[in-house]
Parts: structure tokens; C-alpha cells; sequence
């Protein structure tokens, strides 16, 4: 699981760069870049705060089930988020 997920991420990534920055002049490419990369550590930030988030609600310290339930609805949570990201890049509009 761990690595569909590494593949679907390491694929996902390079094609929202070029998707992100590929409408704006060259002279604006270094602030785009700017805005992209503040954007893409914020989200990071935020997916980690709410996959985290469920990850730790639903574990109870102790417990090994417990573990493996909270780690299979964050990595779904983590999964589909990445899907979501894969669609919108790959639908034409």
C-alpha cells in the first residue's frame, strides 16, 4: 500500500508544477514559483495536522488493533486525497 502510494505521489507532483506554472510569462516565473512552493508547505502542513489529526483520534495507546485501525483510515484518508489531486490534474476541462 505504501508503495502505490509513493508511486501515485512521486507521479502527482512534477505534473502540478508544470500545470501551476505553465500559463505565466517568464519575467513572473520567479514569484509564481515563490507563491507555488509557500503554497505547497502550507497544504503539506495542513495534511499532515488532518491525517494526523485522524490518525491520533482514532488510536488508543496500548492497543495493537487500535494501531492498525487508525493507520489504515490515515493512509485511506492520505490515498484518496492523492487521488483527488491525480484527477484534477489529468481531467481535460
Amino acid at each position: 500500500m505504501l508503495l502505490l502510494y509513493g508511486l501515485g505521489s512521486g507521479s502527482v507532483m512534477p505534473s502540478l508544477l508544470n500545470v501551476a506554472l505553465r500559463g505565466w510569462p517568464g519575467h513572473l516565473a520567479d514569484g509564481a514559483a515563490g507563491v507555488y512552493s509557500t503554497f505547497q508547505q502550507v497544504a503539506s502542513v495542513l495534511g499532515v495536522t488532518v491525517i494526523g489529526g485522524v490518525f491520533f483520534s482514532l488510536w488508543h495507546p496500548g492497543q495493537a488493533a487500535s494501531y492498525v485501525h487508525a493507520f489504515r483510515y490515515g493512509l485511506g484518508l492520505d490515498i484518496g486525497c492523492l487521488l483527488v489531486a491525480a484527477l484534477l490534474l489529468y481531467v481535460k476541462k
